[in-house]
């Protein structure tokens, strides 16, 4: 299960992500996404505890979505198995990078 907390302003809104993304959550991940009024989004990813592979191509999908709509979107916080995970699908990298 996933739970979805957004804050922040017109300059940066902070999506912060907590449980486990993965197939059955990841469209809430994208409508978090699509809602985050601000150019700049952050996913903090402080709180997740699992991501599988669906997770992991929809942290990607939304970078790209956000990067054709204008917007930047990296993720913050990334710990424990969730970011060896992101680390050996050779995506971490790209995920972190601020624009």
């Amino acid at each position: 299960m996933l739970s979805v907390e957004i804050s922040g302003d017109a300059a940066i809104t902070r999506v912060a992500l907590a449980g486990e993304l993965d197939l059955e959550s990841k469209a809430l991940l994208a409508q978090a996404v699509r809602e985050a009024p601000a150019e700049v989004v952050e996913l903090d990813l402080a709180a997740l505890t699992y991501c599988d592979s669906a997770g992991i191509g929809a942290l990607v999908s939304a970078q790209r979505q956000a990067g054709e709509d204008g917007r930047a979107l990296y993720v913050v916080n990334v710990r424990g198995m969730v970011q060896t995970i992101l680390q050996v699908s050779g995506v971490l990298t790209q995920l972190t990078r601020r624009a």
